[in-house]
């Protein structure tokens, strides 16, 4: 099965990437998010996407086997992906994923996206 670890990559834990890795942080996001003290949440894809105006072009692994060992507490033994409680959790995370990438083409055209989901490493 899966655990969540101390640190991932939910909202209220980037505060510690943007610490370690002392990111970059958009000014409008700044600006937007300061009054109420999130600022390390501009470093949030989906946070800081709102404030862009240059078109992106992501390369993702949705779902590789090397990418998410350990993440969010997955197992990382290659049989344990198999296990059914983590395999829900794989197809949710892919499916979640998916539903906020549409948003990458209805905004603008110029978007693009690559985006492979397979458990094979590549």
């Amino acid at each position: 099965g899966s655990t969540v670890p101390d640190e991932d990559a939910r909202d209220s834990s980037f505060w510690k990437n943007e610490a370690f890795w002392g990111s970059y942080q958009q000014e409008k996001c700044v600006a937007e998010l300061s009054p109420v003290n999130e600022t390390d949440l501009c470093t949030v894809p989906y946070r800081l996407y709102d404030h862009l105006k240059t078109p992106v072009f992501i390369v993702e692994a949705i779902t590789d086997a090397v990418v998410m060992c350990g993440f969010e507490g997955l197992p990382c033994k290659p049989e344990d992906l198999l296990l059914a409680d983590v395999r829900d959790f794989i197809d949710d995370y892919a499916a979640n994923f998916t539903q906020s990438a549409a948003r990458l083409f209805t905004d603008t055209p110029r978007n693009g996206l690559f985006a492979a989901s397979c458990l094979m490493h590549t």
